[in-house]
Formats: structure tokens, C-alpha cells, sequence
């Protein structure tokens, strides 16, 4: 078996997981009474549930996030891009700081755009930054030429072209559009014009502070840029990407919605998966884009499941135990095929540790960790009533 780790499924849909693989996933007394507790079994199981591909196909895996400021988020991060193996961070609202450039170990320095117009004339410029950080290794370039209208003055926007081989490039283009404050002294006039972005080998993604029913669930009425972004993919030749889940949860009143965007290109969009990914300490939830591609990937290693350290009594006591507090009914394989692929990813990511190196992140301590998951869990509830909000920012305001 050639194996290799992506802590979402990559290249293999997990739709098409097929009736005869969900029966095998459900069927636990039978592997774990009968001694089968070896590696390649558990390997296995892996490879159903869509963590481990058998000869796996290359893929770009790339996250965008509004992180809402990066600089006390940065070993959070680099924790988190090692774990779920990231190839491309595009972050929005990175806030550098002036005349300095933050920097994630691992990634070469960032392709950024500084914000250039602040809310009044004559001000000191605060927030925004867009930025790429690309692994070390991977071949890639800046994009010169900006996408939007000559007029535009307060989009933000950086891009790269990722070359997962010699010939062919991928273009990722990473945009901000920030909200003009009605009510507020914000000199700023909004002149975003969709018809100058690119509609061909593209993925266009970012924080477009827009709304509308196509990618955001929680809307019920459009609003000017949602209907432009709208109005300019129904007319070209390109996709949202986005599955209609909330992105972004506000910090004062705890409503969800989905101000961020992914737009891929019809020649892109049979090879995309798009997630959402755990809570990493911003407002804004992230976004994983697993890009499977047809050509070779070299010069860069994947990380694999070290089984020889896994703790495997332990990773078959939970699975157990999840299953025994919430059974799984027979009569809905797909509910099946989902709460089994859940609970063995699940236990795989306590139980069997990635990489050979002893201790590669020193600085991640127990306290932090436990704090970091404590504001994940709390997140889930900070929707539902003002008690879970203030325990959602009373966990994030620890994890800092």
C-alpha cells in the first residue's frame, strides 16, 4: 500500500464510497474480536474513510481564512498547515505590521498587497493586508497584473500561479473587499466590478464581504455585491464553490453567515473538494480547497500515519465508545457511511501520531492545546444563546 496522509479526503470524493465499503466500515465487533488489530487493516479502514489513498493523485491543498489578524495566531497556524498538510495559505486581514513582514516556518516569504486607502483622507492606515504563503519547494510565481477595475482603489488583492508540474499553472487569486460603513466617516466608494477577473484555470477566493442565497444559506436577500458576483458567475464560465454553510460567526450578536467566497472555473471544478475546517482563533471560520490535478507532483514528501507509534488499544476503545454513546442506524447508509467515516478519522487523529521526528512542534504545550480545543467546542454554541457566545469569546480571548 502507498499511503499517504491528508487529513480531509483528497482526490477521492467520499460520496462515492460504494454500499459494499460502508458495510465493511460497520462492521467493527467483527474486525476488532477477531485480533485483525494489525496496521494494514487499520490502513484499511483508513483508506475507506478517505484519510489514506491507495497510489494517491497529486493535489494542491490550499487554505484561504480571514484570520483577522496573524501575528498572535502565527504557532497556532503553523501547528495546523503541518498537521493537515497545507501547500498554499491565502489569508485576508493578515493586519502586518507597519514596515515589518510576518513569516510562517515552513512557507516561503508571502506575495502581499498592504492596504493602500484608509476610511477618511488624510489617516493613518490600519487593518487589511492580503497575503500567499507557499510551501517550501512547491514552484510558483506572483501574478502582476491586477484583476480589478482601474477605479477600484479598496479591493485587496494578491495572486500566484502554482505549478504542480513544468507545464501547466494554476491561478489563485486572493482577494479582501472590506465594507464601507454607511454610518460611519468612511470616505472610501466601493467600485468592485466582477468583469475583470479571470474565468480560465483560476480560483478566486477570499473575504468578499458579499451576500447572496447561491453560497450563503443564512441569506434571504442579496445585497449589491452578492448580486454582482452572482449576476458575473451565471454569465461566465465559472462556479461557487462554496456548499451553503456559515463561514463567519459575529463576535457581538453571535449571527452566522458566509461572507467568503470561492469561485472556481468550470475546468477546475470536477477535480475541487471544499470544506470547512476547524476553528482557528478568528471570527471567520477556514476553508480547506483540495485541488486534485493530472500531473506529477515531485521535490516535495508527504507526511505519513506512523502506525508503529500508534496507540492501537486505544484507538479501538474509541471507536468503541463513540459508538456505543450515539449507535448508527442501519437503515441510513449514508448516515452510516458519515458518523463511521467521522469516528475513525476521529480516533486515528488521537491515537496514531504523522511524521517520524520526536516532538516537531516544542512550543505546542498541553495548556495550550487543551485551551485551543476548548474554544473549538465552544464556537459550535456561540449561535444559539448569549451564554454560549460569551464562553466562545471567553475561550478565544485564553487560546490568545
Amino acid at each position: 500500500m502507498v499511503a499517504a496522509v491528508a487529513g480531509l479526503p483528497s482526490g477521492t470524493k467520499r460520496s462515492s464510497i460504494s454500499w459494499g465499503h460502508t458495510q465493511e466500515l460497520y462492521n467493527y465487533n467483527g474486525f476488532l474480536s477477531s485480533g485483525r488489530g494489525k496496521p494494514a487493516y487499520y490502513g484499511r479502514l483508513l483508506v475507506i474513510a478517505g484519510d489514506i489513498e491507495v497510489n494517491p493523485g497529486p493535489a494542491i491543498r490550499t487554505l484561504q481564512w480571514n484570520c483577522q489578524g496573524l501575528r498572535n495566531k502565527i504557532s497556532e497556524l503553523r501547528k495546523w498547515c503541518a498537521d493537515n498538510l497545507i501547500d498554499v495559505i491565502a489569508l485576508q486581514e493578515v493586519q502586518f505590521p507597519d514596515s515589518e513582514v510576518l513569516r510562517i516556518p515552513g512557507f516561503d516569504d508571502p506575495i502581499l498587497t498592504r492596504r493602500k486607502v484608509g476610511r477618511t483622507t488624510n489617516t493613518t492606515i490600519k487593518g487589511g493586508d492580503v497575503a500567499i504563503f507557499v510551501k517550501e519547494g512547491l514552484k510558483y510565481s506572483s501574478i502582476k497584473q491586477v484583476p480589478l477595475h482601474p477605479d477600484d482603489k479598496t479591493t485587496e488583492w494578491v495572486g500566484v500561479t502554482i505549478y504542480p508540474d513544468e507545464k501547466n499553472g494554476i491561478n489563485i487569486h486572493n482577494l479582501y473587499i472590506p465594507p464601507i460603513r454607511t454610518r460611519a466617516r468612511d470616505a472610501r466608494v466601493n467600485k468592485f466590478y466582477p468583469d475583470h477577473l479571470p474565468t480560465s484555470k483560476c480560483i478566486i477566493l477570499g473575504d468578499m464581504n458579499g451576500h447572496h442565497p447561491s453560497w450563503d444559506d443564512q441569506c434571504e436577500e442579496a445585497d449589491d455585491i452578492g448580486k454582482k458576483i452572482d449576476e458575473w458567475v451565471t454569465d461566465n464560465n465559472v462556479q461557487i464553490a462554496n456548499s451553503g454553510e456559515p463561514t463567519h460567526i459575529h463576535q457581538g450578536t453571535g449571527n452566522i453567515s458566509s461572507p467568503d467566497v470561492t469561485i472556481v472555473a468550470d475546468n477546475l471544478i470536477p477535480f475541487l473538494e471544499w470544506s470547512i475546517a476547524e476553528d482557528l482563533g478568528s471570527d471567520h471560520t477556514p476553508i480547506i480547497l483540495d485541488l486534485t490535478t493530472k500531473t506529477s507532483q515531485t521535490g516535495r514528501g508527504r507526511t505519513k500515519w506512523s502506525f508503529r507509534k500508534a496507540k492501537w488499544e486505544a484507538f479501538e476503545k474509541d471507536i468503541e465508545d463513540s459508538l456505543e454513546a450515539k449507535p448508527v442506524s442501519t437503515e441510513h447508509p449514508g448516515a452510516m457511511e458519515r458518523k463511521l467515516i467521522e469516528v475513525i478519522l476521529k480516533s486515528a487523529q488521537q491515537n496514531i501520531p504523522r511524521g517520524a521526528r520526536k516532538n516537531p512542534k516544542p512550543w505546542w504545550t498541553d495548556e495550550v492545546d487543551k485551551a485551543v480545543k476548548l474554544r473549538r467546542d465552544t464556537r459550535k454554541r456561540a449561535n444559539i444563546d448569549d451564554e454560549g457566545k460569551d464562553r466562545w469569546l471567553e475561550a478565544a480571548q485564553k487560546a490568545r
